[in-house]
């Protein structure tokens, strides 16, 4: 969510303005990752972390670019850790199986 002059945007207006995306794509984005998109080109921008914040019930961290504020709920940022560790975890359990491969006694 975006808030600029005490005007709401939602994520398929951010998206539009970021990316030009027609609307057949937008709709088939999940929320998600929407926010995701977001989120990674906020930061590819340069914008400023200012906090965490508490709006209808829900939370959120706050990107301030330009003379907009951003709202990126936590449930996104905790999706993308979990994400992380699974891909994380993957690559450790296939490492493992490398490393103990090579103490196997030849025949």
């Amino acid at each position: 969510m975006k808030i600029r002059n005490s005007k709401f945007h939602t994520t398929t207006e951010i998206l539009r303005d970021f990316f030009q995306l027609e609307d057949r794509l937008l709709y088939q984005m999940d929320e998600a990752k929407r926010y995701e998109k977001i989120y990674q080109h906020l930061v590819k921008l340069g914008a400023k972390y200012s906090g965490a914040t508490e709006f209808k019930n829900k939370q959120f961290q706050q990107f301030k670019y330009q003379d907009s504020l951003y709202l990126i709920p936590n449930q996104i940022f905790q999706e993308m850790e979990n994400r992380i560790f699974q891909i994380l975890d993957r690559k450790s359990s296939k490492s493992e199986d490398k490393v103990v491969s090579l103490f196997k006694k030849a025949n």
